[in-house]
This record gives structure tokens, sequence and C-alpha cells, in this order.
């Protein structure tokens, strides 16, 4: 057994070490090696100054040499790393081999070894540990698989676990079973301030690698697969090969962004009027609905060629994509919200935040934008607690804009029932933020509905439905002249509503 000291680390297959001692007993070379650093540096820095005989002309890469590194202050002994430049003053890379340290040096710092360099052998050894390998994840798209498999090089993860061992700790040795290349494969043992570690046998604990005969090589995984794969169909665009099915649409041509037929030709035309066989093209067309495959968890009902994958897993698991770097909040006594409305709702009793609450409410009450596709997501208190948040503490900024009645805010519902709801809602918590004066315009067909209709003074916050909101428009189109923030509930009803009246 060597007790050691780690100097430099690579990877587990590469790091270099001192051996303080062997068997228990303290090595003698400690001394040795402090008078060859006196010697050198007496030799180079002052008896072979000026000797041109020891400056090399040409220095090639691995060849032994000596060099005055400026960090240390002191002659060592090197192998050059890097090939040597011609200008004077231009640094090459060396390693030198009694520190297990890369140092740059100028060309002009190296000079060739005499007789004493090889007094001793270096300092520092090579080790790697002995009969592991790498271990990384083999992904088989073919097959639809992943497994464990020896990889070439080590995982990041792997090194900087392996460093976070010997750094945390107080005792290293080292057994030693073979000498490969002048390299000590070793079985290398730490103790820390919990527990004696064998460091071969932690690695392969938590998967960072394997022994030599556990897990076959990624190389026998993938190819396997690949034999009984059957001739791939042709793709039009080679981004839809991996694509499921019913999301490779077919290919059409397209003229200055319309859809074209391959018949036509490629002539000038009115981009606001469509010809009757593109109408019928974008009648026939799926995309919307695919869209709300996606959207909705519920099942849709699609053409008979459409084929639908059920998740793998029994628990629906919903993933959450966030621009901004967003803190879950998992309780209502560390969310963004404003002292009065986590009153609120304690008051109401109110069990949340959701799981998607949790996301959404940090995102709204900051400021950014935000979409919230959810099971859930049509619940409006997903967007009503952080919304009046912002408007609440965000008010000097609203200061800049035109001094005119307006709001700052709108929301656009699906129906007249859940515009209702809405701005139930917003009569309720609005009480606990400084004034906003929601209000609900729901405007009929009548032209009269519209001229009689004016937005109170403080409004802030209006909630309506898009027909009632373009028949206003269409009587008084200043109305938005203010408006900030734009919350579309149920986009995806919306969307629909929209397809279906064609408006």
């Amino acid at each position: 057994m060597y007790e050691v000291a780690v100097l430099q680390i690579q990877d587990p297959s590469c790091f270099w070490c001192e051996i303080l001692k062997s068997n228990g007993q303290d090595m003698k070379e400690k001394v040795e090696y402090e008078q060859l650093y006196n010697d050198l540096n007496c030799l180079y820095g002052k008896v072979y100054r000026n000797v041109e005989e020891i400056k090399p002309a040409f220095v090639s890469v691995g060849e032994f040499c000596m060099v005055f590194c400026e960090d240390l202050n002191s002659w060592c002994r090197a192998i050059l790393n890097a090939p040597a430049c011609s200008a004077e003053d231009n640094l090459v890379e060396c390693f030198l081999v009694d520190h297990a340290i890369y140092c740059p040096v100028k060309k002009k710092n190296i000079r060739l070894p005499v007789e004493a360099c090889h007094r001793l052998p270096f300092r520092a050894k090579k080790f790697k540990l002995h009969q592991i390998q790498p271990v990384s994840l083999c992904v088989d798209l073919c097959g639809d698989k992943a497994e464990l498999g020896v990889a070439d090089k080590w995982d990041a993860a792997a090194i900087e676990y392996f460093k976070h061992l010997l750094k945390e700790s107080v005792h290293a040795e080292a057994k030693l079973f073979s000498i490969e290349n002048n390299i000590l494969s070793v079985y290398l043992y730490i103790v820390t301030t919990e527990a004696t570690v064998c460091v071969n046998d932690e690695l392969v604990a938590k998967s960072f690698a394997c022994f030599c005969s556990d897990v076959q090589s990624c190389e026998k995984i993938i190819p396997t697969s690949l034999q009984n794969m059957q001739p791939s169909k042709e793709v039009d665009n080679p981004a839809q090969m991996f694509w499921p099915e019913i999301y490779k649409t077919k290919k059409i041509p397209f003229y200055e962004g319309f859809p074209i037929n391959e018949k036509d030709e490629m002539e000038p035309r009115n981009h606001c009027e469509k010809k009757p066989e593109e109408k019928e093209m974008w009648e026939e067309n799926h995309d919307f609905d695919k869209l709300l495959q996606i959207i909705n968890p519920e099942p849709i009902k699609l053409s008979e060629n459409d084929y639908i994958q059920k998740p793998r897993t029994s628990a629906p698991q919903y993933p959450i994509f966030v621009r901004k770097t967003i803190e879950q909040c998992c309780t209502l006594k560390f969310t963004s919200l404003t002292s009065d409305l986590k009153k609120e709702l304690v008051r109401n009793r109110y069990c949340g935040p959701s799981f998607t609450e949790s996301y959404s409410w940090p995102s709204v009450a900051q400021g950014f934008n935000t979409i919230v596709i959810s099971p859930d997501g049509m619940k409006p208190m997903n967007y009503i607690p952080p919304l009046l948040t912002f408007l609440h503490l965000a008010s000097a900024v609203y200061t800049l804009l035109p001094s005119r009645n307006g709001p700052l805010a709108a929301i656009l519902c699906s129906g007249w029932k859940k515009a209702h709801f809405v701005h139930e809602l917003l009569l309720k918590y609005s009480k606990h933020t400084r004034p906003l004066n929601p209000m609900l315009i729901l405007v009929g067909l009548k032209e009269e509905e519209c001229e009689n209709l004016n937005i109170r003074k403080g409004c802030e916050v209006i909630v309506t439905t898009p027909p009632s909101l373009l028949r206003y428009l269409k009587c008084k189109g200043l109305l938005l002249l203010r408006l900030c923030h734009l919350v579309l509930d149920e986009v995806d009803i919306l969307f629909f509503k929209i397809r279906i009246t064609g408006n």
C-alpha cells in the first residue's frame, strides 16, 4: 500500500500523485528531491546562465527539457506539451513532471537537460483506477430503448464527482495491481470525516463506471437494432424523419406565403383573395385538430388515417417549459403575491397553489409573457392573483401612459358565463389591492348598446368576449389606447370558435 498525495486530476483514468509512504515507511527521497532542486537552480541560474550550448535551437513535442517557471520562481524539469514557436518571447506549454502542473513558459527560458537532471526519477507518478471503465447512457432511437454501455471517455459528472471525493478526503492510499506504460493501475482508498471509501467501487455504485466485464459496449447495442430496420419512407422534410405520423404533413407548394396548386402558374395575385381551391384545401386541413391534440390531454377524434400514441406512464406527468429561470412556489407563504391577497386566500381556505399555479404565479407576478398549457389551465385563478399583484406593485410605471380613461388589462373569455365568473373573482380579490374597478363588457348586436355603454372612470381591468370587444371597438376605437396586458382565457376554445365561425 502506498500513501499518496493527489497533485493533478484529469479523470479517473489519468491523475498524478506523489508517493509519501510505502508500506508505512516514509520515502527517503524527499530530502534528495529538495537537494536536486537547489543544485539545478544553482546550475541553470548561475553556472550555465550564458552558455549557448544548452540553449536548444528547436525542441520537439514530448522532449524532456529544463524550463524556468515564473510562478514557482525556479528551474523545473518538464516535458514540452506544445510545439515550440519561432518567436523569441512566444509562450509554449510545458508539463512540469515533478509538480504535475501545465505551465506556459517563454522559449528563451527553455534549456537542454544536463546529466544532473537525470539523478532522480520524476516525482509525480501517473495513476489510473484499476479495472473500471467509464459508463454512458446509450440511446437507441430506432429500437426505442436506452441502456448503459461502456463509453470512450469519462462523463463530466463522473469527473466532478471523482474530484469531489478526493477533495473531501483527509487521507489517501493506493494498492498497486499493475504498471502499464509507466501508468500505475491501483485501487484507491480514501478516508473522509465519516467513513473509508474505495473510490473504484464508489464510482461503480453511482453508475459512473463499470467493471470491465459488467456492461456490453455501446457499439454492440445500436447496430443490432439497425439490422432489423425496415427501409424508411421518403420524407420531404428531413426534420420530420423522427416525428409521429400525425405530425407529418403533405408537401404543399407555397408562393409568397400562400399555398398554391402545382398546376397554377407563378403569377402575382391579391393576397386578400383566395381561390376556391385554396379555400377547400384549408378546410380539409387537420393542422388545427393536431394542435389541439397537443394542448388538450383529452382525446380528440381525428381522421381514420391518424394515429394517436397513448402515453406509456400510468400517472400523467406534465412538463414545464419556462423561458426565464422561475423558482417553483409550493406554499402560499412563499409566493410573490401581496400580503393582503395572501390573507384573503387563507381566509377563503383556498387550497393552493396547485402544480400549475406554482409556476404560473411567479411568472405572471414578475410581468413575464406566460403561456399555460395544463389540464387545469381553464381555471382563472392561474392568473388572477398574480395579475392583480403586478397591477398593484407596478402602479408607478403606468403614470407614463396617456392621461385618459381606459383599461390597463383586458381579459378575453370564451363565453359570457365564463366572463361573469372571472368578473366576480376580480371584484372579490381586487378589494385587497389598489382601486382597479374591474368592469364587465358584454355587448349585443344592437348599435345602441355600444353607444350607451361607457367605461367607468378609474376602470383599469375589463372582462369581455372577442365578439363584444370587436363590436365595442367599432364605436369607440380609442378604448385600448392605454392597454398594456392581454389575457386570453381558454385560448384553445377561442381559436376553435374562430375556426368554426370563420371570423
